[in-house]
């Protein structure tokens, strides 16, 4: 199913994906990590394929079950918030999105540390909704941290670090667009 997700073949990851759940409550139960990681896997083909509110649901179910098995403060659960969120923002619904990407940002430097690229990720997440809501200086700052990270663990090259250097870039030239007139 991860191969037909990376070849972009999303609705066939999605069945495959959707018959590896139907395993995993059969034999683990409905509140298993292993199920939790099944509904992501499900809801991010559905995200993939534009089907955002069913996929919100399966975050959602995924989230519950991370934070009751797992508790608040897992990786995880991180993992699901930032999942939750993303999804939550491409529907156009930032202001419930924020809160669970900054908790996503919080529970990977507690648990992964401030160097961690997943923290980065988080942080770049942040970075990018604060600026869609015109908050340019906290998004600065976190791009900012995320491009540190990225850069010193995994190179200027890489395509994590381009991305958010091309969205610092971005939001400078904002700035300085904004300051000239």
């Amino acid at each position: 199913a991860a191969c037909l997700k990376a070849l972009g073949d999303h609705a066939a990851a999605e069945s495959l994906y959707r018959r590896s759940l139907l395993l995993r409550e059969a034999r683990f139960g409905a509140q298993h990590p292993l199920t939790a990681q099944a509904l992501n896997n499900v809801a991010s083909a559905l995200k993939a394929q534009g089907k955002l509110e069913e996929a919100e649901g399966m975050f959602r179910r995924a989230l519950e079950v991370r934070e009751a098995q797992l508790g608040p403060d897992h990786e995880d659960t991180a993992t699901s918030l930032n999942n939750l969120a993303a999804v939550l923002k491409a529907q156009g619904k930032v202001e419930e999105a924020e809160p669970l990407y900054r908790w996503a940002v919080a529970i990977r430097s507690k648990v992964l540390g401030l160097e961690h690229p997943l923290t980065a990720q988080a942080c770049h997440n942040l970075g990018l909704l604060l600026k869609s809501k015109g908050e340019r200086e906290e998004a600065r700052q976190m791009l900012q941290r995320a491009l540190d990270v990225r850069v010193r663990a995994l190179g200027n090259a890489h395509p994590l670090t381009t991305s958010t250097n091309k969205a610092l870039a971005a939001l400078n030239q904002t700035q300085l667009q904004a300051s000239a007139a």
